[in-house]
């Protein structure tokens, strides 16, 4: 389970990285030896990939295979593709603190992974392990860059999160035999299902480009603009149009049934 990530990109990460090592071992129930080795053997391994790779970036995780086997786990993760673990220094030190320490390297990067035994007095529910998590991303930041990267890293998860839900929302939207498409008050669709371009055989960007016209018929389409064009009616927008089909080129009979949103400023 992953508890942490952190970017590596300059020696202030490397500082905070340790933090969280030392922070996560006391929770896990190491030793304050235990804990300054983990974060120290964490530190060495990253100090080399500081700066060369913007991609880098260390997981922090815990892992229960059973009941007596479980681990606190570092992942460091950058694009190198020819590193040689006996070449690099702060691997060797690494290796002196913390036994189980291994390096794969392959066509798309390098993973380094430092692990270590969790005590066996201490036991990884999953609620624990949650108030972990929040614990560290929720830590007040020590210093103003701290702050501004724990912000950073909470959008970037909101970002994956939000990623999720649409890729979901699309493959359901893309599923149902009607069309499903956000628009304007100007008529510029901004996101249609498949089913739309599909029926119409047009591209979003076509159907932009010549505002409707080859798509709804042409003696409907003045309908449509005229109550755009009105704000009142917008929000209660339902006409019975015709479109034409891609395949066929015959027009057919649709409802468009339309939920208005309103911006900040009020406008549709």
């Amino acid at each position: 389970m992953e508890i942490l990530k952190i970017l590596l990109n300059n020696e202030m990460d490397l500082t905070q990285t340790h933090k969280q090592c030392v922070r996560l071992a006391e929770f896990t129930g190491h030793s304050l030896s235990s804990q300054t080795s983990f974060a120290t053997a964490v530190s060495e391994v990253s100090r080399n990939i500081i700066g060369m790779d913007p991609a880098a970036s260390i997981s922090l995780k815990v892992e229960m295979q059973n009941d007596r086997a479980k681990y606190l786990i570092a992942v460091i993760q950058n694009n190198k593709t020819h590193y040689q673990p006996t070449r690099d220094e702060g691997y060797s030190y690494a290796k002196k603190l913390v036994n189980d320490i291994t390096a794969i390297t392959t066509g798309h990067g390098t993973v380094i992974e430092l692990k270590t035994p969790v005590p066996p007095t201490t036991r990884l529910r999953a609620e624990q392990v949650e108030n972990w998590k929040q614990n560290l991303h929720n830590t007040a930041a020590i210093s103003p860059y701290e702050e501004i990267k724990r912000k950073n890293r909470l959008l970037v998860d909101m970002a994956d999160r939000l990623r999720v839900s649409e890729q979901r929302y699309k493959s359901v939207s893309d599923t149902l035999p009607i069309a499903i498409f956000t628009m304007t008050d100007v008529g510029e669709i901004s996101y249609a299902n498949k089913w739309l371009t599909d029926f119409t055989g047009k591209t979003i960007e076509e159907i932009n480009t010549k505002r409707w016209v080859d798509v709804i018929h042409p003696d409907d389409l003045p309908l449509l603009w005229q109550q755009l064009a009105n704000n009142d009616s917008i929000s209660s927008l339902a006409p019975e149009l015709r479109v034409r089909a891609g395949k066929t080129g015959e027009y057919r009979w649709h409802i468009f049934a339309t939920i208005a949103y309103k911006s900040e400023d009020g406008t549709f």
